[in-house]
This record gives structure tokens, sequence and C-alpha cells, in this order.
């Protein structure tokens, strides 16, 4: 079929419109992965007596990545100057930092680094943007993972969903069925839009001794899974708060409280802006094509 030349140039139009404001969705699933590798880091504490091991860890960047979130039990060596706390970069750069704050309480710790390398700061997402059965993205670097030093600072992801949410010991939690382990400690828990909805702190695990039949009279300590698909991510509500407190500047979504006026307007107003000006400019070309 033969189209008139106004159909022909409002079809090329539309195709110039649709390349220019490409859908939401797309952009977020072809950057989502990047995005999350800039913002998370693998944290380390080196002790300052050769007997001990360095501890290591996961993290993520906040405060225009001047900033590292992370587990206390990440860089406890740090206390009374027993050891010091890095950064690993993905380019396996070593950065001092010095830690800012912590709460024991709540296994949370801020991390200040030497230097900006390159990564970028979060967005939270609130408990008020979050259901059971929600799928999660977790990012960190667990232990077993490390096979040579070429994996230092190289994120690796895990999925799972939202089992339940729940309160240990009054602090809030989010239970997931990701499959974590040791090392992804202090490490993002991501919703399917990009934001951190919690920090990784824990799996069920349990301490068993074990005896080797070829070092009779000898045992070690070790940690094996209690129960599969079991783990927990501190809620990021219980960080915010501190980060109010101590005057670091953030972006989250969603509500502080069930009974607080939602202040996520940012997406929907920038996607109403979006189809609102692509009708308009279609409009506005048939409009000037018919007329002339």
């Amino acid at each position: 079929m033969q189209l008139s030349p106004p159909w022909t140039s409002l079809i090329a139009a539309s195709i110039s419109l649709a390349a220019f404001f490409p859908s939401a969705g797309a952009r977020a699933e072809n950057s989502l992965n990047a995005a999350i590798k800039r913002q998370t880091l693998q944290v380390g504490c080196r002790s300052h007596n050769p007997a001990d091991d360095s501890e290591l860890g996961s993290g993520f960047l906040i405060d225009a990545g001047k900033r590292v979130v992370t587990n206390w039990h990440v860089v406890a060596c740090t206390a009374g100057s027993r050891g010091d706390a890095v950064g690993i970069t993905p380019g396996q750069d070593f950065i001092p930092a010095t830690v800012e704050w912590k709460s024991e309480s709540k296994d949370l710790a801020i991390l200040k680094l030497a230097q900006v390398y390159g990564g970028e700061a979060v967005t939270f997402g609130r408990r008020s943007t979050q259901e059971e059965r929600d799928p999660v993205i977790a990012a960190g670097f667990p232990g077993a993972a490390l096979r040579s030093e070429h994996d230092l600072g190289q994120v690796s992801f895990a999925e799972g969903i939202i089992s339940k949410f729940t309160a240990i010991e009054g602090i809030n939690f989010i239970q997931t069925s990701a499959p974590l382990n040791p090392g992804n400690s202090g490490g993002p828990l991501y919703n399917q839009q990009g934001q951190v909805i919690g920090v990784i702190t824990q799996k069920s695990l349990a301490e068993v001794t074990v005896f080797d039949p070829s070092l009779p009279g000898q045992s070690r300590a070790e940690r094996v899974p209690l129960g599969e698909g079991v783990a927990w991510a501190i809620q990021v509500d219980e960080l915010l708060s501190e980060l109010d407190r101590l005057g670091i500047a953030y972006v989250a979504r969603g509500a502080p409280t069930a009974n607080a006026a939602p202040q996520d307007t940012i997406g929907p107003r920038l996607a109403f802006s979006r189809n609102f000006w692509l009708a308009f400019g279609l409009i506005l070309i048939w409009v000037l094509i018919v007329v002339s």
C-alpha cells in the first residue's frame, strides 16, 4: 500500500521521537548491572598482627562516592587501632578508609574513603516500597568465589525474593531467599528498580566442630548452613535514620513511615512528562503537516 507524504512524515517523526524517548524499562534493564558494579565495593580489614587473618566483606557507596556503608563486623579489626579498613576497587586498587560511625547493635558502619575513585552513590528504597515475594538482587564478594587475585573487586550477583519482614532484637530485617555466603556481609540488597532496600548481614549458619581423620587428635571449627535459602538484610530505614542524624545526604524513594505521605513522586512525574511531550510532539507535527 502506498502511503501519502503526510503519513510518511508522521511515521518518520514518530520513529525519531521514540528514539529520543526510549522506554524507561529498557534503559533500566540494560544499565542495572553496570550501575550495581559502580555502586558496590569490596571492603577489607587488615590486622596489624600478621598471625590474624584479614577480613573481607562487601559494601556500597553513598555521599557522592565519598563514603561506604558496610557491616561493623567486617571492619571490627579497626577497634583499638588493631587494624586498618580498605576499599578494593574493580581495578584492584586498595583505598585506605577510616571508620566514621559504627553501631554494634545494628551491625552497621560508615567508612570515609581516602579518595574518590569514580564509583557512584546508591539510591535507597524504603520499607514502604516493598512487599513479600518481591524479586531482589544481592551484590557483593562471597569468599567462596574468590578463586584468584583476578576476582578481587569483581562483583558477584545472586537473586531471590523477599521472604518476609521481621525484627531481631529490636532491629528491622528483610528475610530473603537469595543465596548468600560469608563475604556478602555489608553488601547491598537491591530491588528491580535498582534501589538498595537492605544491607546484607547474615545467613542461617551453625558452627560445628570438624575432626579430620588425617590429623588425629586435632579439630577445627567450621560454619555450615543451618537452612538453605534463609538469609537476612537490615532494612535501609534503620540506616537512613542514622544518615539523617549524621547529616549525610542521600536519595530515597518511598514514605519514611506507614503514615507519612509518599515522597516517591520523581519517577511518576518524569514518566508523565515523557509521555505528555511525546503525545504533544506528535499532535504538533500532525497539525503542521495538515496546515502546510
